[in-house]
């Protein structure tokens, strides 16, 4: 009777080891699943505002230049591109393109790219900017 007592604990013990095994294993990948998501979103949310600072970045250059601010504010047909690259890092860059629609108004396109490892996480923004009439040479900045 002992032995077969026995039997029963050491499968008892198979079953509980097993039932642990592959709890842990589903908890493990679900992390790694939401690790990876984590990772993802917020790379996404980098390169958004690494698109942005390079318009900020675009529109700081051309208030502050006056070859830039006249072409902007004179001729309709003006267009600059801006770029940038290993921003913050290496494998971080920006482009700017700004494409004059009038005298002193503009669409802009920015995009940004994030180079990590074999992945390129993009984020491209379009918006439209006009001069301002005052003398301290101002753009207002208008997302579509």
């Amino acid at each position: 009777m002992k032995v077969k007592q026995q039997g029963f604990i050491l499968l008892m013990v198979l079953v509980i080891i097993t039932t642990l095994f592959l709890i842990v294993t589903a908890w493990l990948g679900s992390t790694i699943a939401k690790n990876n998501l984590f990772n993802s979103q917020f790379l996404s949310a980098k390169s958004y505002y690494l698109a942005e600072g390079a318009i900020q970045d675009a529109l700081f250059e051309i208030s502050h230049n006056q070859d830039l601010w006249d072409g902007f504010t004179t001729s309709g047909d003006w267009q600059a591109t801006f770029e940038k690259d290993n921003v913050f890092s290496e494998g971080q860059s920006w482009q700017v393109k700004i494409q004059n629609t009038d005298l002193g108004q503009a669409d802009v396109f920015a995009t940004s790219t994030i180079k990590i490892s074999n992945k390129n996480y993009r984020k491209a923004i379009a918006a439209k900017i006009t001069a301002t009439e005052d003398e301290e040479r101002s753009i207002i900045l208008n997302y579509d």
